[in-house]
């Protein structure tokens, strides 16, 4: 029977057992909240923070139509993943690190974000079940199964991005979606934007004013005086050269 305030314990449910979350599970959580806080988390127009709530939402559907609950005789459960937008190459669209990453953390997925400006919805979530396969086959065959000659996309991996409808090479090159597919329909269910949302261009900020306007007397070009004078102020003076009234420079 479940033992209600103990520390550190989550109730299971349909049944009064308590399972202890995993402490990568935990880390990955709290950075998840911490995100989903921030108001100042930006790359150029985008909202990060938004975003971030957008893969989060995706990723539970995902793993509702993508991935079973049992395969090859293991149980697969959902876990909580570390997101980040780390900035990269142009050629790459986000990666998974298998095991631990530079942090010490689990289950790192990465979108690179210089790609939100010029992909979809449906190819940014794309490249999130691109993703997410890594975690899968990580899981059910380990870490060591999954690298190949040419990195970490497999034979096994291929041929499950394949029936999912987004292929790729052996050197993880993606192939585009396939129409219809697995996920085509479910990126259809879901209402994703296949076009690329054109950003707002921000306002231009006001022509700064200066504080202060010129002065010139009637001398030639090369031996013009200029005075500069606080806006707003008169300036009663002769040139002693030409001997005329100095003049507001757009008024002569």
């Amino acid at each position: 029977m479940a033992l209600p305030g103990t520390l550190g314990a989550l109730p299971n449910a349909g049944a009064d057992v308590l399972v202890f979350p995993d402490g990568d599970d935990v880390a990955n959580r709290v950075i998840a909240v911490y995100q989903d806080a921030l108001t100042d988390w930006r790359y150029g127009p985008f909202d990060l923070a938004a975003w971030v709530r957008s893969l989060r939402s995706w990723l539970l559907s995902l793993f509702a139509c993508f991935f079973p609950l049992a395969f090859g005789g293991k149980r697969v459960g959902r876990p909580e993943f570390l997101f980040r937008f780390e900035r990269e190459g142009a050629r790459v669209l986000g990666h998974y690190v298998l095991g631990r990453n530079d942090a010490g953390l689990r289950r790192e997925i990465s979108i690179n974000p210089r790609h939100l400006r010029t992909r979809s919805e449906r190819q940014v979530a794309a490249v999130l079940l691109h993703e997410l396969l890594h975690w899968f086959e990580e899981t059910i065959r380990g870490a060591q199964c999954c690298a190949s000659r040419n990195g970490y996309h497999s034979a096994w991996f291929r041929r499950f991005a394949a029936d999912f409808g987004i292929p790729c090479t052996k050197y993880g090159a993606e192939l585009g979606i396939v129409t219809p597919s697995r996920f085509s329909t479910w990126a259809e269910e879901q209402g994703l934007r296949d076009d690329i949302p054109q950003l707002t261009a921000a306002p231009s900020p006001e022509p700064t004013v200066s504080k202060r306007v010129p002065w010139i007397c009637a001398c030639p070009a090369g031996a013009l005086v200029t005075v500069q004078v606080p806006r707003g102020s008169e300036l009663r003076a002769r040139c002693e050269c030409c001997g005329e009234l100095f003049r507001r420079k757009a008024e002569r």
